[in-house]
């Protein structure tokens, strides 16, 4: 999976590189019903913050359940 190789490459060096890919992925996966894979990204990253961006009605009780 995608989301794991970027959790995997994310650190100091290269964060600000891989930000928006992963802005990218998790947008990707909110509008696609993987809002697991996109909840998981963001916790390994540590940036659960970005999540409030993609959210709407018919993922916001999905991403409420899981976390």
């Amino acid at each position: 999976q995608l989301e794991g190789e970027i959790a995997e490459e994310w650190n100091i060096e290269n964060m600000d590189t891989l930000l928006n890919l992963v802005q990218d992925v998790v947008a990707f996966d909110m509008q696609h019903s993987a809002e697991i894979q996109a909840c998981d990204l963001l916790m390994e990253i540590d940036r659960l913050d970005l999540l409030t961006q993609h959210m709407d009605q018919s993922n916001y009780p999905r991403v409420c359940l899981y976390l």
